[in-house]
């Protein structure tokens, strides 16, 4: 997906800035929910 961003953000340097904000966004959205499920499996444990 990297490889796809940085020839997206080559050919619109307008929207690099927008594609990579997305993309880090996504991935802490992810590693939020990742974080939270762990912490909610200690307390069950």
């Amino acid at each position: 997906m990297s490889t796809s961003e940085i020839q997206k953000a080559q050919i619109q340097p307008q929207s690099a800035k927008e594609s990579v904000e997305r993309f880090i966004r996504v991935k802490l959205s992810s590693l939020v929910e990742v974080i939270a499920v762990l912490i909610i499996f200690r307390v069950q444990l």
